[in-house]
């Protein structure tokens, strides 16, 4: 619209600075009033006609649309400075909690910073950094130092975000060295509390570029390396809990990424499946994503897997209606059903997919398993969509493997 009418469009990135602090000093129902009350004080500073959005965690978004296109910096800054200063007052909480929180917040204006609506967000996400950089609680601008791709690379890495060849050459160090490492989070029995399972998860080497795991899979993507990286991970998984060691009958639920699939295991890997083929009880986590992008290749694997004697999770049921489709075809040992059907208010949506889900449990016997679990809420909720396992940060966060003496009662 904008084009067609020659207006200008500008985008505030704001971050919410010492949320971490709030949601581990008081907890997670204290940051989700915490994240209600910023979006109320967001809504009062910005007008009618703008467009605020929650883009995810902390993070909002403001659209700034009908700009005069001389003036669209100006009130971009403005509006930045004004969301700032809707900040700055403490923030009443219940249970006499009372904090205080500021913004980080970016601009980018379209047409001068970006060309489209990728860029135009990327570039407000690296001007807020900067301004994160620079002290916190500031208002700065997107800069660009050279051509669009060229200025990005510059600005996140000025940022402190690492750029793409950073990521790629820690990608390489750590598939030619230790590979990566594993944690583990709790999975339990909702009605007894006991530890039944472990999932494992990866994490890059402390403080490389790929630390993070979001990082560490989206490079491996982007290089063409995520099946070989997936082999990797798995081999790391399995290696801490023979290492722990995680005695039968829990079990560990390992991850398979569908890329993975069509790559057959590292001879230096084998050893490591081979022995865990005799000492563990393992759960292959199975997404949506895997049979539709590799159909053969995954049955091929559902049966290799299953001669072992290990087990089928179909994962994140809810989050994307293809799942339920596959339930009767994979005949999961473990449903898991996603954070959002136990963290979201219930729905007309979340009904029917939770009636599917306990018509296929009641024809097969599988085990239902609800993640997300944070709070004695979810966990009411959990159980009343008829989940029996569950895992979240309530039971535990992910972290090195130390499983209980005592075996669960079943």
């Amino acid at each position: 619209r904008a084009r067609r009418h020659d207006r200008a469009v500008a985008l505030l990135f704001l971050d919410v600075d010492r949320f971490k602090e709030v949601n581990d000093a008081h907890g997670h129902a204290a940051g989700d009033e915490l994240l209600c009350a910023v979006a109320e004080r967001l809504r009062g500073a910005v007008r009618s006609a703008d467009l605020l959005a929650r883009q995810g965690g902390d993070e909002f978004a403001v659209v700034l649309a009908d700009l005069e296109p001389g003036d669209a910096v100006a009130q971009g800054l403005a509006a930045g400075e004004r969301v700032r200063a809707a900040l700055a007052e403490p923030i009443a909480l219940s249970g006499g909690v009372v904090v205080e929180v500021r913004a980080s917040v970016g601009v980018s204006v379209l047409g001068r910073d970006a060309g489209d609506a990728d860029h135009l967000l990327r570039h407000a996400d690296v001007a807020m950094y900067r301004a994160k950089r620079a002290g916190g609680s500031a208002v700065r601008l997107y800069r660009a130092t050279g051509g669009d791709d060229g200025a990005l690379a510059s600005a996140a890495t000025t940022a402190g975000e690492p750029d793409a060849r950073e990521r790629a050459e820690a990608l390489d160090a750590l598939l030619a060295g230790d590979g990566p490492a594993s944690v583990y989070q709790p999975i339990v029995e909702l009605s007894t509390g006991d530890v039944v399972a472990y999932e494992a998860l990866a994490r890059g080497p402390q403080g490389s570029p790929v630390e993070r795991p979001d990082r560490l899979f989206a490079t491996a993507r982007e290089t063409g390396r995520l099946g070989e990286l997936d082999w990797a991970c798995s081999a790391a998984a399995l290696r801490g809990a023979l290492a722990a060691p995680l005695a039968r009958p829990r079990r560990l639920f390992v991850n398979v990424e569908p890329e993975a699939l069509g790559l057959p295991c590292p001879d230096h890997l084998a050893g490591v499946f081979e022995r865990a083929g005799s000492e563990l009880d393992v759960v292959l986590e199975i997404t949506e994503r895997a049979l539709t992008a590799r159909p053969a290749d995954l049955l091929h694997l559902v049966d290799a897997v299953r001669a072992r004697g290990w087990g089928i999770a179909l994962d994140d049921v809810g989050a994307d209606v293809r799942s339920l489709a596959l339930m009767p075809l994979l005949r999961p040992d473990v449903i898991k059903l996603d954070l959002r059907l136990v963290q979201e208010q219930p729905t007309t949506e979340i009904a029917e997919i939770v009636n599917a889900v306990n018509a296929e449990r009641e024809r097969t016997g599988a085990t239902v398993l609800a993640e997300g679990i944070e709070t004695e809420e979810h966990l009411r909720l959990a159980q009343a969509l008829g989940a029996t396992l569950g895992q979240g940060w309530l039971f535990g966060r992910p972290g090195p493997l130390s499983p209980p003496a005592a075996a669960p009662v079943r």
